[in-house]
């Protein structure tokens, strides 16, 4: 549209110009009949202006014809640019697809990696819970393994305690037959305790303990005969520490439901416990009292005593105390130890009292009916 502006002008030019040439031209003309005959005439004049015009004319259509082709070829040439680029980002957009699909395919395939290893990471996880599991397992099985030993190499001091006891009554006092005969009975049981505790040690290296446990039965037990039977396994013990053991127990103290080869174990460890502190010439009480519901029995010593600070380690695993066995006998720290570790397992409790140089006393309460689990 501007183009054709331009030339409309152009042309408007054009024809004002040779109109003012032709009336210039008529002007020379009008002049020259009056002027003298040798100068220029009129016919010259306007064959002159028709030339300028053919010129001019020329010249005109010379540049818009310069002009149209110059705009033709920035037109080609912005044209060629355009198809150009649109071929380059046509081509980048298909390879930019290409990679799409690529990626996409790389995507579920690393979903697909991260699912398995989500599951891998999983069933990880199980196995190592479950071998965490198994790891205390045997740990805990360790640990009371490491207790029944314990226990067992312990306990088989009691009774090789009472036959040396024994034996060394038969040898150092004139005994009529029917007491020989008790000490006789006496030995065979301490004999078969021995055995017992073999066939334990053997169980506890089988795994078999536990199993065993829990299938031995409760049962009635009397503490009164219990202790007159430790008293008679620790009499030789005691009378050669010239240490005097006294019985108050009576008759009257009401049986209780417990595993007897337990409160055995309990009870001689606290008489030769007793007996090993006691120094000579002095008395260890053995006394038992009860209520409705539970039993208690009591051993007292005048022995040397627990000083303060040690009584907090008396039942622990392993707790030496700082007093020493009056006639230079081993001490383990297990003893005692023991000897709550059965009590808790029969819901019961144990205590001490003591003053040095005075005395101590080690007691126990149980239940009469055993506690259901």
């Amino acid at each position: 549209m501007k183009t054709k502006k331009q030339f409309t002008a152009i042309l408007t030019s054009a024809f004002l110009s040779a109109s003012a040439l032709k009336a210039f031209a008529d002007t020379a003309q009008f002049e020259t009949q009056n002027a003298d005959s040798g100068s220029i005439g009129s016919e010259t004049i306007l064959i002159y202006v028709i030339i300028l015009l053919c010129l001019i004319c020329g010249f005109l259509i010379y540049r818009m014809n310069r002009m149209k082709k110059t705009r033709t070829l920035v037109g080609d040439e912005a044209l060629n640019e355009i198809n150009y680029a649109y071929t380059n980002l046509k081509k980048a957009w298909i390879k930019i697809k290409e990679e799409n699909k690529v990626l996409n395919k790389t995507i579920s395939f690393l979903s697909n990696n991260i699912s398995d290893l989500e599951t891998a990471n999983c069933e990880l996880i199980k196995q190592k819970e479950k071998l965490v599991n198994n790891e205390n397992r045997l740990l805990e099985l360790q640990k009371k393994k490491e207790e029944l030993f314990s226990i067992a190499i312990h306990d088989i001091k009691n009774p090789a305690a009472a036959i040396k006891s024994y034996v060394e009554l038969l040898e150092g006092y004139d005994l009529n037959a029917i007491e020989q005969q008790e000490i006789v009975k006496y030995l065979i049981d301490s004999t078969e305790q021995i055995m017992q505790l073999a066939q334990s040690i053997n169980r506890a290296v089988l795994g078999e303990e536990k199993e065993v446990n829990e299938k031995e039965d409760k049962e009635s037990v009397s503490l009164h005969k219990i202790v007159k039977s430790i008293v008679s396994q620790n009499i030789g013990y005691a009378n050669k520490k010239k240490v005097e053991l006294i019985n108050k127990t009576t008759q009257d103290t009401p049986n209780i439901e417990a595993l007897k080869s337990k409160i055995d174990e309990v009870i001689f460890n606290l008489i030769n416990n007793a007996i090993k502190f006691s120094p000579p010439e002095t008395k260890v009480f053995i006394k038992s009292y009860f209520t409705e519901n539970n039993v208690s029995l009591e051993v007292t010593d005048n022995g040397v005593g627990i000083a303060p600070e040690d009584l907090n380690k008396a039942f622990t695993k392993g707790g030496i105390l700082t007093a020493k066995p009056t006639g230079d006998e081993e001490s383990t720290g297990l003893g005692l130890w023991i000897v709550k570790k059965i009590i808790d397992e029969h819901y019961g409790e144990v205590w001490v009292d003591s003053k040095l140089n005075v005395g101590t006393t080690f007691g126990f309460r149980l239940p009469i009916k055993a506690a259901k689990n």
